[in-house]
Order: C-alpha cells, then sequence, then structure tokens
C-alpha cells in the first residue's frame, strides 16, 4: 500500500501487486514521491525463522544490542568488555593483536594468564613474567606407565614410567617432529629394570641408536635437537 509519509516498512509483495516492487520478503522503502515505493533482495525478512538478512554493509551511529552476537570469517577491530564473544568455529582461526592479554576472574590480581605482546612474555598468576614463560603455581605434566612393549612417545607425553622388569622398548618420536627443545622423561621403577630407549631411524641418543637403563629405580632425561638427535641430560 502507498505510505503517505517518508519512511520504510515491511512489505508482502505477494499482496501488495503493482505497490511492491522488491522481492517476497524484502524491506520495502518510500522513493521520495508519493506513493512511490521500492525493494531490495539485499534486505530480507525472513518471517519462519524471524530472522532479518542483510547483504552488504551496515553502518549504525548508535549501539547495537543483542543477546549472541556472533561475527564469522570477518576482521574484528574492538570487542565489548562484557559478554560473549565467538572467535570462530574452524581449526583455521587466527586472531592476532597488538598490545597485552589478561585473562582473570573478577577481582582476581594477578591475573590467571598474562601475555605481554610487546615484550614476547606470558605469565601464568603472574602479571610481571620475567622470563619469556613464567609460572607462578603450580604445574602437572602429563605422565603414562608402561603397560606393554614396544611403547611409542606420544605428541602429549612427558614422563614415561617403567614400573616392572620386563624388556621394554621405548621408541622416541623423529627428532623433526618433536621439535627442538622436546623434553621428554624415562623413569624405570623396578628394583631391576630392563629398558631401552631408542630413536627414530637413523637418529641417535647421545651418539648411539639407543639408551640403556638397567640401573634399580634410575631415570633420564632426553632432550631433542629438532634435527636427528636426542641427548641426555
Amino acid at each position: 500500500m502507498p505510505l503517505r509519509s517518508r519512511g520504510w516498512a515491511y512489505v508482502s509483495c505477494s499482496t501488495v501487486a503493482a505497490s511492491g516492487k522488491g522481492p517476497a520478503g524484502s524491506v520495502q522503502y518510500t522513493t521520495g514521491s508519493y506513493g512511490g515505493i521500492s525493494g531490495s533482495a539485499l534486505l530480507l525478512f525472513a518471517t519462519a525463522s524471524n530472522n532479518l538478512y542483510l547483504t552488504g554493509g551496515l553502518y549504525v551511529s548508535g549501539v547495537i544490542e543483542a543477546k549472541n552476537f556472533d561475527i564469522i570469517n570477518h576482521t574484528i577491530t574492538y570487542l565489548s568488555s562484557s559478554g560473549d564473544s565467538k572467535f570462530g568455529d574452524t581449526d583455521a582461526d587466527l586472531h592476532q593483536f597488538t598490545g597485552s592479554l589478561t585473562v582473570s576472574k573478577a577481582g582476581t590480581n594477578p591475573s590467571v594468564i598474562y601475555i605481554d605482546t610487546a615484550n614476547s612474555k606470558m605469565g601464568v598468576l603472574t602479571n610481571t613474567p620475567p622470563a619469556s614463560f613464567s609460572n607462578s603455581g603450580s604445574m602437572a605434566l602429563n605422565l603414562v606407565k608402561t603397560t606393554s612393549s614396544p611403547i611409542t612417545v606420544s605428541a602429549s607425553d612427558y614422563m614415561i614410567v617403567s614400573p616392572n622388569g620386563t624388556a621394554t622398548l621405548i621408541n622416541l618420536p623423529a627428532a623433526a617432529t618433536a621439535g627442538r627443545g622436546r623434553v621428554i622423561v624415562v623413569k624405570a621403577a623396578h628394583a631391576t629394570p630392563s629398558l631401552t630407549v631408542s630413536a627414530s631411524g637413523g637418529e641417535t641418543v647421545d651418539g648411539a641408536n639407543y639408551s640403556l637403563l638397567l640401573s634399580a629405580y634410575s631415570s633420564e632425561t632426553y632432550v631433542c635437537n629438532g634435527v636427528n638427535a636426542w641427548h641426555i641430560i
């Protein structure tokens, strides 16, 4: 129907005949002349889902309020200090920022997690990390007990414990896969251990292809060079 004042209104084009210029579901608006109505498929209201669809840019001079506000695969320049924000839903999402990041409970000081990007430092329970990574709390690392042989060290393993005296083979991951500086601790938790720690393929452990732990309740710490070898420290 004609609009007697400048403005816009949702119009079902199937019932308006000549007055409706946009497709069904479009938001109609006056064109300036009396009774002139136009519409566009770029702005549609779906009554079945109660959703408004906009194709193009949205420019708002006021405030947008929403119970849930999802931004997917687009650049975000500002996030509100309150409410929930979705950072993406795929493994390929990358979010970069300049400045510091603080994660904490309300009133918590120091922060639970503090990231100082300017100085490439991260702190746990400290806002003044003196090193690249500083932890002012406790720490738990993954411990695995051997139940069969051979055992292949996984990407999430830190300490491997062999609690029996039977012959057990522990295979270290390839150096390039483990990465430079990867640390693995092996513990023989038995009075008469028979534990062999072997490097991958032609790689070495302090010049040899393997290391033997034969002393009662002994342990060794292995550090990877990231190329072709592990070293015992």
